[in-house]
């Protein structure tokens, strides 16, 4: 692996981290608030949504 791989590997990585953070504290900021249920019908539109864009690309 050459040091510009690397490099896009270790800047990849962080920028990973970071997002994966923010993500975390804002699921929990959301749950402690609304007990679940905002988090669930996001679930819900989410999982919707994945799947009524599978049936259309068929």
């Amino acid at each position: 692996m050459g040091a510009h791989a690397a490099g896009s590997l270790a800047l990849g990585a962080v920028v990973a981290c970071v997002v994966g953070i923010a993500a975390l504290r804002l699921l929990l900021a959301v749950v402690a608030r609304s007990r679940l249920i905002v988090f669930g019908a996001y679930c819900l539109a989410l999982g919707a949504s994945v799947i009524g864009w599978e049936i259309v690309t068929r």
